[in-house]
């Protein structure tokens, strides 16, 4: 199975842009980048945001290939694992809504 591998420079909060790398090979992608988050093995928004199409943030030539990177989620194991944050995102919204309400209802109950 051959491996694809596109490294883009990206600026982040750095004056020096930092290198993001993602390798894919059949379903399974892996991306490195070199800001203090992506060394210390930790999800950064410079990977995320190629994974989103997003290329604002690139300063390398090869603008065109973020398109293509997004288009690798589809049906690998990191597109299953984001819709999976996304869903679980949406869910902490209503809970911490429902939380913020309870929490009303408590105070309101203490007042005498």
């Amino acid at each position: 199975m051959s491996e694809i591998i596109h490294e883009f420079l990206v600026q982040g909060s750095e004056s020096s842009p930092y290198k993001v790398t993602f390798r894919k090979a059949g379903v399974e992608i892996k991306a490195d980048c070199t800001c203090r988050a992506g060394v210390n093995r930790i999800l950064c928004k410079h990977r995320l945001s190629i994974l989103d199409g997003d290329n604002r943030a690139v300063t390398s030539d090869n603008l065109g290939q973020v398109k293509e990177v997004a288009s690798w989620l589809s049906g690998s194991t990191v597109g299953t694992a984001i819709a999976e944050v996304v869903s679980l995102e949406a869910e902490k919204k209503v809970i911490e809504a429902k939380i913020k309400l309870a929490k009303k209802l408590v105070a309101k109950a203490l007042i005498h």
